[in-house]
């Protein structure tokens, strides 16, 4: 939302709806574009159902998600310069497919942004 919109308090009330209902859950997933696994665990038995998992081989992507978020620890923090990070590395993963670049050059742009964010904020990297 920008700010001064007439519009957040109906946007929040979408925000919720989407991220907590079942209905929401089952919409967005409908789309084919959102995310299959929702932080909400209650919602995670509603998304299994309505996710088609073929693109998988019809793994059981729930079972596995479940079992890799344990190996997460509680401690973790997404580091200062995330957002440069993941746009550098988007950027090149688009071109993959058109044969345009590679996903090892794509991680090297990654840590190449990163490195030059954290510079000019005037932080030392080493390695």
């Amino acid at each position: 939302m920008t700010e001064g919109s007439e519009k957040a308090a109906a946007a929040v009330e979408f925000a919720k709806w989407m991220a907590t209902s079942e209905e929401g859950v089952k919409a967005r997933i409908a789309s084919g574009t959102s995310s299959a696994f929702p932080a909400a665990t209650a919602l995670r038995p509603v998304a299994q159902k309505v996710f088609d998992t073929g693109f998988y081989g019809g793994q059981d992507l729930y079972a596995l998600f479940e079992q890799a978020g344990t190996s997460i620890r509680t401690d973790w923090a997404w580091g200062p310069t995330t957002g440069t990070t993941n746009t550098a590395i988007k950027d090149r993963f688009g071109k993959v497919k058109g044969g345009g670049t590679t996903l090892a050059e794509g991680v090297k742009a990654g840590h190449d942004a990163t490195v030059a964010e954290l510079t000019k904020r005037g932080l030392k990297v080493e390695g």
